[in-house]
Parts: structure tokens; sequence; C-alpha cells
């Protein structure tokens, strides 16, 4: 499309070729400029007078009057010697350039020119011209080129013009010689590929090593990347030898079939070296190709036979030119030649061996005729080798001393009794027996690998080699054997073999290194391919908590069988139960290694244990991260002595490989950290905080969960930074949110928006109300405790805006704005906290309410004890009591437990409930013994704040008084899930609880998360059955299996078993048969007073009746 900004600039054409004056016209016409031609400098001179066009463009070699003549008439016609001037010549030498500027051209364009360069020019003299015009200055210009000196006066711009197009000019040149430079490089690196072809041919004495050679000197070529070479024998065509083929030609039939070259081949039109377009081959191949497309096909030929085809592949098309695919046709008959005297050489050697095979017989016979026994034996006796005959049935004739000693016999024992297969193990006896010797028998002899069998019975790995001696009519006379002991080299064999293992773990390992960016996957991965590439037995990584000294597994591969369990993994080298060749490994930072377990000392204690997965070494490698051990990479292997030092190099060259890819992880993980984090609290900034708010509302949303968002404003803060400094308000910041972590829990948010702006989003909250005391414990750790800071003690105070969802927002823009609106509400108010919803508010007040009431309660004895009694299954009598905390509100009645325990234990006001009713169980159950009753043992559930106080275990001691009496009533009920969130230090514990004769079970079992290595270590004399499984248990044929299986566990730890919610006579009946010790629940009696347990024990009341 012609472009219009240009119309009404005429341009004059001086150019007597007409060929170039309708190309340069139809550039410029295209441009937009209105151009007039000119067919020699004379006629040109006179168009210019007659159009005065705004630019001239010349050739240079032209009649009647040429380009330098034409542009010194223009520059010296005062009407014209304005109108730039560009030279267009194929010259290129120093006197044109001088003659371009003495004449006064603007520009010099050298032929052939690129279109947009000469457009670009013409465009930069036309935008020029008028401020060329107004500032006009004549200069002249002192040049050296070609060794002359050239002196021009003309206008400066002209001949800064002039000089910057011959500047171009010569880039120009310069590109196009460092073009003919690198034709050159591709010419020379194709010869030298040419020499290293002939120079392999010559060396080459096989077909395969023909073809070999050929295709790795040809990969020098230029472009090409892989190839093949296929041979058409019998009718069919063969793939010789290939290099660098990619995924999709390596899979099964990838290569067989007709295709395009070989069609050709068949056809007979193959006489040439063709640039396959687009190789169907590679075109239809399922896989990676890796971008090959294109190949040329070099027929191999030797005078008039063809012998198959080499093909050629590249990514580029049109992979050689035309003199390439000549040399590569001469390279085709160079290999044919080749491929024919292979064959020739390969003829030559079957003859010799032929010959040889037949002087062999000849030998043979003739030792056999002269039968020279004694120079023979002498030779026999002196080899180190084992020699030996047999008859034909079998029976052992004679064994050197050799094979005596090989045998573990002495000199002189007797062995012609015994049988060839008597001194073979199985297997090595069966190959002899049926492939060696009917083998030696048929053909003369045998050899293979084959092992014989000692005295001691070990077995001796030999190069075997079987003689059958036959009569002059055919008949087998005797059979000879001779073996040669390959001990050294199976053992040297299987070193290798080991170490080719150990390299494909460093390399598999190095190669997970630089693709994964995990730790948890780094782990994983580095066990994985322990086992699968390393065949070792098992591998673990286990992580070094610097505070504990405990080692914890992250990750394992192969066999455990629960062989960690039984370890007690720590750094602290003399703790009981401990694995001593980890613990020296993090201490020391060094490798340490078992080769064999069986004997070495420092695994007698796991001896058993290991030797029974098949473990019969192991290396425990540090990871260590700056210089600190912060993990071990622990691997076992199935045979004794396999971490040698050529392996312990190469296994320590990993684990610094692991620790480099650990160091590498953390500080990738720090920079990601900061994107998340605030950097002065270490909290989640606004960006995270979003996002897990974001998460939150969706679970809420599929639960229907109830959750708050507080927006947490503090006081005057910025007036802290300005009178202490920067410092002091960091520390401030750093102490408050400490303090705040430690009010929250885990499943609430915290996080830190601005200076001295927080957000959190609080757990799920179904009842709308524990928000309050969230309130109330963040606001107080701010506001009721000073901070010291820098010496000095400061107060600070502050206001939160709340909003809950859903009632307040659906997603987290409407949460975070109306929670700022609820906290822009207290900073008028002077509220310490508002909810956006109003009726929070007086919900927030209700609770407190109950609070205060709760408290009163407790000051006041308003809370009593219920006793639900448990019952022996076999007798049907109380064995047992429940004891069940309950509210008698003098305003309301009995409060339901739902209603106030959850409050006890948000307050803290729990561990005050829980110990009076430890005390009020022990008197109660004391009292009824006073009084002459059978007093059964009284259970206690144990709140989770209850078992996580430090001094835990002192208040129960409290309670019991050392007494062993009262610790016999008493029984303590724990909740599985609560057991297992410190495991380590609640059986401690616990089983400080049982040595002061107090009783443990663990109640609503089944509905944890309990490992069952762990439940074996506890200190629990029972379990509880929870509700849920007993409810459906006699129409649910699930829950009874688990059920079933519960008690069946329970006993073989030798623990009671009391199912929970016992309610019908059906399930007492299944949970007799099922041999259930105990049941609990209304089928005999809910939860009642103690004066009514008084009067069952008084009347002895049965479930029997």
């Amino acid at each position: 499309m012609k472009s219009r900004k240009n119309n009404g600039i005429e341009i004059l054409i001086a150019e007597d070729s007409p060929t170039q004056a309708e190309k340069l016209q139809y550039l410029l016409e295209e441009r937009g400029y209105t151009v007039v031609t000119a067919p020699d400098g004379k006629q040109a001179l006179v168009a210019a007078r007659r159009h005065k066009p705004a630019l001239i463009v010349s050739d240079v070699m032209m009649p009647e009057m040429d380009g330098f003549a034409l542009c010194g008439e223009i520059k010296r016609d005062e009407q014209l010697q304005d109108v730039p001037v560009i030279l267009l010549t194929t010259l290129s030498d120093v006197r044109d350039i001088m003659k371009g500027l003495e004449c006064g051209a603007d520009n010099f364009i050298r032929k052939p020119y690129e279109e947009r360069y000469l457009l670009a020019r013409v465009d930069y003299l036309l935008m020029n011209n008028e401020l060329r015009k107004n500032q006009k200055m004549q200069m002249g210009v002192e040049i050296y080129l070609g060794g002359q000196k050239h002196f021009i006066t003309a206008e400066r711009q002209q001949i800064v013009d002039l000089l910057i197009s011959v500047y171009e000019e010569a880039v120009h040149i310069s590109e196009e010689l460092k073009a003919r430079q690198r034709e050159l490089a591709d010419s020379n690196s194709s010869l030298s590929c040419l020499y290293h072809v002939a120079e392999g041919l010559n060396r080459a004495m096989s077909e395969r090593e023909v073809c070999d050679q050929v295709l790795e000197r040809v990969m020098e070529l230029p472009g090409v990347q892989a190839g093949w070479i296929s041979l058409w024998e019998n009718d069919t065509f063969r793939t010789a030898a290939v290099r660098n083929l990619p995924p999709a030609l390596l899979g099964e039939g990838a290569m067989e079939g007709l295709c395009e070259c070989r069609r050709r081949f068949l056809a007979g039109e193959l006489d040439h070296v063709t640039n396959i377009l687009e190789c169907e081959r590679l075109k239809y191949a399922k896989g990676d190709t890796y971008g090959l497309r294109y190949h040329a096909c070099v027929p191999l030929w030797s005078g008039d036979r063809s012998l198959g085809v080499m093909n050629l592949v590249g990514a580029d098309q049109g992979l050689f030119k035309d003199d390439e695919l000549e040399t590569l046709y001469g390279v085709g008959h160079q290999v044919g030649i080749a491929l024919e005297r292979t064959r020739l050489h390969g003829h030559l050697e079957q003859l010799v061996e032929e010959r040889t095979a037949a002087l062999t017989t000849e030998i043979a016979e003739r030792k056999r005729i002269q039968e020279e026994q004694a120079r023979l034996v002498a030779i026999i006796e002196a080899t180190p080798d084992m020699v030996g005959t047999a008859s034909p049935d079998g029976r052992l004739l004679y064994i050197n001393q050799a094979g005596l000693r090989m045998l573990g016999y002495e000199k002189g024992d007797d062995v012609s009794t015994q049988q060839i297969k008597d001194r073979h193990p199985g297997w090595a006896g069966k190959l002899v027996l049926e492939e060696g010797i009917p083998h030696a028998l048929r053909h003369g002899t045998w050899s293979g690998e084959t092992a014989f069998l000692r005295r001691d019975g070990s077995e001796v790995p030999v190069l075997q080699v079987i003689i059958a001696h036959k009569k002059p009519d055919g008949s087998l006379e005797y059979l000879s054997t001779v073996g040669h002991d390959i001990t050294q080299r199976k053992e040297q064999e299987s070193k290798i073999n080991r170490l080719n293992r150990i390299y494909s773990v460093l390399s598999g390992i190095n190669t997970t290194i630089v693709r994964v960016r995990e730790r948890q996957q780094l782990f994983d991965e580095a066990c994985r391919i322990a086992v699968e590439h390393g065949k070792f037995t098992f591998a673990w990584i286990g992580t070094l908590d610097a505070d504990t000294l405990q080692v914890t597994p992250v990750a394992r591969a192969g066999r455990d069988d629960g062989y960690l369990a039984r370890i007690n993994l720590t750094a602290t080298e003399d703790a009981p139960g401990n694995c001593h060749l980890t613990a020296r490994a993090l201490t020391q930072q060094q490798p340490v290694i078992c080769n064999d377990i069986a004997t070495d000392e420092a695994m007698q204690s796991l001896r058993a244990e290991a030797l029974q997965r098949g473990y019969r070494s192991v290396a425990v490698f540090p990871l260590l991260l700056e210089d600190r051990p912060v993990g071990v990479f622990v691997l076992y292997a199935p045979e004794t002595n396999v971490f040698d030092a050529e392996e312990m190099r190469l296994l320590v060259e990993m684990a610094g490989d692991i620790s480099f890819a650990l160091d590498h992880l953390e500080k990738e993980q720090r920079l990601n950290y900061l994107a998340y984090y605030d950097a002065v609290t270490g909290l989640p900034n606004r960006t995270l905080f979003l996002d897990r708010v974001t998460q939150k509302i969706n679970a809420a949303h599929r639960d229907r969960k109830v959750f708050s968002v507080i927006m947490l404003d503090l006081n005057r803060f910025s007036s802290i930074n300005e009178t202490l400094g920067r410092q002091a308000g960091d520390e401030l910041l750093r102490q408050i949110t400490q303090r705040l972590q430690r009010t929250l829990v885990e499943t609430d948010i915290l996080a830190r928006f601005s200076a001295d702006y927080f957000g959190i989003a609080t757990r799920y909250d179904d009842e709308n109300v524990n928000i309050v005391h969230i309130l109330d414990g963040v606001l107080s750790v701010i506001q009721n405790r000073s901070f010291v800071i820098s010496g000095q003690e400061l107060r600070v105070s502050a206001r939160a805006g709340i909003s809950t969802y859903p009632a307040d927002g659906e997603d987290i823009e409407a949460l975070f704005h109306n929670a700022e609106s609820a906290l822009k509400k207290t900073k008028l108010s002077g509220d310490k906290y508002l909810f956006y919803t109003p009726a929070f508010n007086a919900l927030a007040a209700e609770k407190l309410s109950l609070e205060n009431k709760l408290r009163r309660a407790l000051e006041q004895e308003q809370l009593v004890l219920h006793y639900q009694p448990k019952i022996d299954l076999n007798s049907g009598q109380i064995s047992g009591l429940e004891a069940l905390l309950r509210w008698n509100d003098p305003e309301t009645g009995l409060v339901p437990p739902l209603q106030f325990i959850p409050l006890l234990e948000e307050t803290g006001m729990i561990l005050e409930a829980g110990q009076w009713a430890l005390e009020k169980a022990v008197s109660d159950s004391l009292a009824w013994l006073a009084k002459g009753l059978p007093s059964p043992r009284v259970a206690v559930n144990v709140s989770p704040i209850q078992l996580q106080q430090k001094n835990f275990v002192s208040m129960i001691e409290g309670v019991v008084k050392g007494n062993g009496d009262v610790a016999s009533r008493l029984e303590l009920e724990i909740t599985e899930s609560l057991v297992m969130q410190d495991i380590v230090a609640n059986i401690q514990k616990l089983r400080m609880i049982r040595e002061m004769g107090v009783e443990v079970a663990i109640d609503d079992f089944g509905t944890g998360y309990s490992s069952l290595s762990y439940i074996a270590k506890l200190p629990v004399s029972a379990l509880k059955i929870d509700r849920a499984f007993i409810m459906n248990m006699t129409s649910n044929s699930d829950d009874q299996s688990i059920v079933s299986t519960i008690i069946s566990l329970a006993h073989s730890l030798n623990m009671r078993v009391v199912a929970e919610g016992v309610e019908t006579e059906d399930q007492a009946k299944l949970l007799r048969l099922l041999k259930c010790d105990e049941i609990q629940g209304f089928l005999f009696s809910p939860g009642v007073p103690a004066e009514q347990i008084e009067r069952f024990l008084r009347e002895r009341k049965s479930l029997l009746g």
C-alpha cells in the first residue's frame, strides 16, 4: 500500500540500466514519492533544471555524463546546489570515495543496496535538507585515504553525511567479509571432518567399526546433529549404526520399514546425495525429536554395487549446499569401499579360524598318540590351575596338587570315590552335567564360568574348560577339566558394579538437586534413588533438632518394617536405646561406617533387628549446613564390607552435594520468606494474610463455620519512634508480637500490615462468643503489663475492630472493610473494641456475664460431681465409676456441661475446677469405704490444659498425698488425641503417675490418630471405646469389626476394655461375646448424684437383675 505522507515530493533518478531504474522507481513510488527518470547524466541535468526535484539519486557509471560529473554540475548550479545527491555505485576504491567528496555528493551507497537502507538515507536527507539550508557553513577537511592526502572544501553537513554513508558502507563490507570468513571456517571444518572420516575408515577393521567411525566423524560437519546407517542385505534393510538419535527414534520399530530415502534406493534413483526436505521418519515418530526435521541422504556404493544409505540429520532445511553434497557423495563411495574391505577381511579371518581349528585338532591327536605322560604330569602338577580327569561315568580319576588345595584337600587324599557332581554346588553341577559335558561330547571342548565346592562347603568361582577325549572309534575314553580360580576377578567385578551403582546414585541425586525446589522432595528423591539405583536395602534421612538433639526421620525408602521406631534417635552418645553410629556421626561431624553388623560392637543393641531385615552393613553421613550438623543420611547395604575407601569418597561427595542443596534451598526459602513475611516481627505480611484468610473463607463456606477478623491499632506508636528511635520501636513491635503469639493459638492467624497495624483471623467458633475472650486476652497483654525497651519502661494501649464471617461479609474485601469501619468507630466512641455488627457487642456482654457467674460458682462451691457406673460384664456388678462435673446454678438449676466446661477451659478456670473434681472424687470414694460399702475405683477426666501444665504430676501427687489406698481408688481418663500431642513428654508424666498407684485410661479410643507403636509404650491400664462405634455395632459390620479389633489389641497389651454409650441389651450381649471387660451407659444408669451411687452400692445393684 502506497504511503501518502510523501505526496508532492519529487525525486529524480539518473540510471542507464532500465531494470535498475524501474526497480528504484517502484521502490520510491511505493514510499509515496513522485519519481522522474533519466537514462544518463546529461539528460538528468536537463530534467533537474526543468523540475528542480527535492532529491537526486544517480548511478555513477553512465554514458554521456557519469554520476560524478552530474553531481559536480548540480552543485555548481545556483538553482540546484541545495538539492541533495545520492550516488549509487558498484565501485569500492578509495579514489571513488574522494571523487564523491570532491564533487559534493551528499551520500554514497554501494550496489547492490538494501532497500530499507536506501529509503532510510532518502528520508534522512529530505528531513535535514531545510536545516542544511539555514546552517550553511563551508569548511575544509584534510583526509588521508589510500596513502594520499586529499583536501576537500564543502558544506559541513554535506561532508558529515557523506562520511557517515562511507562509514556505513564500510561496516556493510566488513559484515560481508565476516560472512565469507564463516563460510571459510565451515569449509575448513568440513575438510577436517572429511580427513577424519578417511582416517577412521583406514583404521576400521570390521563393518561395525566402519559404520561407527564414519558416523562419529561426520558429526563434526556444521549443522549435523544425528545420523544412522542402513545396509541392504538379504533383501531387507538393517540398521548398522546410529549416533545421537532423539528419543522418538529409539523406540521399538522406530527405524524399521520404508521411508522416502529407502524407496529411492530400491528404485535405483539414489545416484547422488539428496537433501530430504522433511524426514517422514522424524515427522511421524512418537516422542521427542529434539526439533530435528531434515536430513541428507548419502548413498553408500562401491563400483556398480549399492550397499546402503547414510542419513545425516539436522534441524535446518537444506542441510548441505550442492558442492558439499558432491563431496558427501564421494564419502559414500569411500564408506562403500571400506565396507567391502572389511567383509573381505572377515572372510579371511573365518578361513584362518577354520584352519586354526583344524590345527588344534591335529595337535590334540598327536598329544594323545604320543602320551608323554611323565612330562605332562609334571607340567600339570606345576600349574596353579586345577587340572583333573574323570571316567565316562563321572568318577574322579585324578586331580593335581593345585586342584586339591583349591578343593580343601591335602596331598595324598583319595578322591577316587567321588563323582563330578560331588565337587560342584548344585547350580554349577547342573550346568556341567546338563550343558558342559554334552557340549564337549559333541564339539570336543566346552568352557564357561562355574564353581567348585570346597571341603568346608564354601564355593570357589572358576573359569572351567571341559575336554572330551575319544577313542579311534569315536567312543568316549575319559574327560579332563581345567579350572582357573576367578575369585579376585569376581570381587573386582562386584566392586565395579557397586561403584557403578554409587555413580548412578550420585548422578541421580545431582540431577534431583538441579530439578527440585522443595526440601522434602529432595530428601524423598535422595532416599528413593539410593534404594532403586544404588541397590541399598534401606535409606533414610533425619533432621536434627539443635535444642533437644533429637533426630526426626523425614524421608525413607526400602525395607524399614518398624526398625526406626525402635531406636532412640538422638545425637547424645550415652543416651539409652540410641544408635551409637548416628550419634557419633553428628557429634564428630564425620561419616561413620559399620561394614559388618553381625560383629561390630557398636551395633550390638540393634544387631538382631538389623539382621532380621537383611541389613549387613551401614554408613551414616552427617548433613552439614554452615559447618553445623542439621541431619543424617543413613544407608543400609545387604552385603558386608561394602563401604570401602572408593565408595566412601563418592558417598561423602554425595552427602556434600545434599548439604550444598540444603544451603541453596534455605537461601531460596529466605528470599521467598521476605516476600510474604514482615522482616521486623517475622509475622505474615498483608499479602500472605489475605491469601490465608481467603483460604479460611473457602473452608468456612464448605464446612459452614464461623470466624472473626480483628483489626488492631496501637495508640501513639509514632511518638515512640520519634522519641526513642526506630530501633526502640522495632523492639517494641517484637515484644508485642511475642505476647500476642503466646495469647493466640496455632489456628489463629496473626499478621502485621504497617508500622502500628496488626490483623488477626481467629479460629472457627460456631458459638460466636469466644471472640470476646480472645479480644480481652489480646488487649490485656498489650495494656496491662509494661514493656522494657532500652532500659525504659513503656506502656502501650490499643483499639480493635471486629467483623465476623459470614454475618459481616462473605469475601476478604468486605471483612477487611467492615473490621476497619468498626476500628474507626472505636476512635470516635472511646471503646477498647467494637464489633461491626451491634448484636455481637450484646453477645460479648452476655458471655462476660456467664464467665463472672462461673467464677462465683467456683468461689461458692456450686460445682458438684455426678457419677456414672461402669459394669463388669461377667459379674454384672459395679466395677468402677466415672466422675462427671456439673454446675448447680441457684438461679437456673443444673447447667448443661457443654455450656460451661468449654468456658472453664477457655478462661483457665478448669485448672482449679479440675483439681477440685479430683479431690472430691477421692473424698467421696473414701467416704463410701468408711461406711463399709464396696468402693470401686473412680475415673476423672483430664483436660488438655491440665495435662500441659508443668506441675500436673505434682498436683496429682498432692491429691493422693502419697497414700497407696487413696491412689488405688483414682483413675485418670485422657483422650487419645490429647496424649499424642506431645507423646514423649506425656509418656514420662503418665509413667510417674502410674508409679504413684494411680490408674490411667485412654478415653474415646478409635477417634484419634495414635500410632500403635506408641500405644504399646503408653503406661495405661485401660482403653475406652468411643460411643460412636458402639451405637451401630449391632447393625453395622464395619463398626463391629473395629470394636472387635480394639478389644483384641487391648487384651494383647494387657489392658482392660470399657465400652461407652451402651444403651441396649443387644449391645451388651454382643460386647460380652467379643470378650469386652466393662460397659458404661444408660442401659444401667445415667450420671447420678453421689447419694444415688451410695444406694446402688448398698443394694449391690446388678446388670443381671
